[in-house]
């Protein structure tokens, strides 16, 4: 048996070379893992991602739908509440104007209260259709500038039968120098 160096330059070199190889291949191999690793991490991530865009699509539509029985109630409901309150309103005017009859200084003063107050009941329900107008894009707001002085008599005039029934008074003091105030136009009373 003889056994010189078994192995000469070259076959060293190829060994080397040849475990060069195999490394790279285990280093590609477990890169290779990881990719199938991630593949299906990510294909389970996209899956979720697919319910949770179903669950999103289901819930825009129940969103839609109720904003459409919305303004389908508030127009029913505007229409049920303007009638009766609008014969309110020209029932007192018709009182005021003494049509039917004389009327006495307590009853006029009653009469105007009411017919006041269905114009103000009046404006509540026409500011809550022009918020769902506005909701919906369909107004456009213009701001005018007003004297919040020339309302605040109206207001007292307004709640004076809730301060007198809780024993309370309600009093104007204004600066002259009071800034105007901005409100939509045709709204700053309400």
């Amino acid at each position: 048996m003889h056994h010189e160096d078994a192995f000469d330059d070259q076959d060293t070199q190829l060994l080397r070379n040849l475990k060069e190889h195999i490394r790279s291949a285990f280093i590609k191999a477990e890169m290779l893992e990881d990719l199938r690793s991630q593949h299906g991490q990510i294909s389970g991530q996209m899956e979720a991602l697919k319910r949770l865009n179903e669950e999103l699509r289901i819930a825009d539509e129940k969103i839609k739908e109720t904003d459409r029985l919305k303004s389908e109630f508030l127009a029913r409901m505007s229409h049920e509440l303007r009638t009766p309150l609008n014969a309110i309103i020209g029932f007192s005017e018709i009182l005021l104007e003494r049509i039917p009859g004389e009327i006495n200084a307590d009853q006029q003063d009653c009469l105007t209260d009411i017919l006041e107050s269905g114009r103000h009941l009046l404006d509540l329900i026409n500011d809550i259709l022009d918020l769902s107008k506005i909701e919906a894009g369909k107004m456009e707001l213009r701001m005018e500038a007003f004297d919040l002085r020339l309302i605040l008599p109206a207001i007292g005039h307004t709640m004076a039968p809730l301060f007198e029934k809780k024993g309370q008074t309600y009093r104007v003091e204004a600066d002259s120098a009071c800034l105007p105030w901005s409100a939509t136009a045709g709204r700053s009373s309400r």
